[in-house]
């Protein structure tokens, strides 16, 4: 049994593994709480970037998201690709540095990154092997002291007055309070926001198809009641 309580147990034999068992029983509801300088909502590919930034500043960094892995559709969806990094042209030039260059030469060393030349978009494509793309991210947040709570799932948001100091999820081993100075939303629908009791912006009469929002609020600062407008796909 995995994320077990605390509570009395008693010792099976030997399984003649060199190793025994236990039976264990959940000792009561309790809440961890967990502290950081910034806390991520999303572990996507825009979650992961953020989080990899701001632990190369020096930030303690906490990661929510509630699927069970990092990256996001990224690695969980047959995506295999990365456009937008470079410009359009005949010679398209690199525009996105930062975590960016650390992902393409993580990739190349692994022999796991295949650029290509889109003659249709006019630039350059990278195509990458997403096990190979999810092993790097994970190995980064390890290097970086990245803490990421996963399969866990926003359940509220705390504020005081116009200040967000903490939110709460829950895992399948209970519930957790994360306490931040800072925090950004990296959700892909304005999870937090939404949860924080901001005002935000969606179309009427349209039915949302998939949405993408990013979002960052420093919780020291005076925060705006507005975030950014959701930007969707609809039919």
């Amino acid at each position: 049994m995995h994320g077990a309580g605390s509570g009395e147990g008693a010792t099976a034999p030997d399984t003649g593994q060199g190793w025994t068992t236990r039976v264990v029983r959940r000792a009561g509801s309790t809440r961890r709480r967990v502290e950081g300088d910034i806390c991520v909502v999303g572990a996507g590919i825009a979650g992961v970037a953020a989080a990899l930034e701001a632990a190369r500043l020096g930030c303690q960094v906490v990661v929510v998201d509630a699927a069970p892995s990092l990256g996001g559709q990224a690695v969980g969806a047959p995506i295999g690709t990365i456009a937008g990094l470079f410009s359009a042209g005949e010679e398209p030039r690199q525009l996105t540095r930062l975590v960016a260059d650390e992902l393409v030469e993580g990739l190349k060393r692994e022999g796991a990154l295949y650029p290509r030349y889109s003659h249709k978009a006019r630039t350059i494509v990278l195509h990458y092997d997403d096990v190979t793309l999810g092993r790097w991210i994970e190995k980064a947040f390890v290097q970086r002291g990245i803490r990421a709570l996963l399969g866990a799932v926003l359940v509220d948001a705390t504020r005081e007055g116009r200040t967000l100091v903490g939110l709460r999820v829950a895992t399948r081993f209970g519930e957790v309070e994360v306490r931040a100075k800072g925090f950004v939303d990296a959700s892909g629908d304005a999870a937090l926001a939404w949860m924080a009791g901001l005002a935000c912006r969606e179309p009427s009469g349209a039915r949302l198809v998939a949405g993408l929002a990013r979002w960052a609020w420093c919780a020291r600062s005076r925060a705006r009641e507005l975030c950014w407008a959701r930007r969707a796909v609809f039919h």
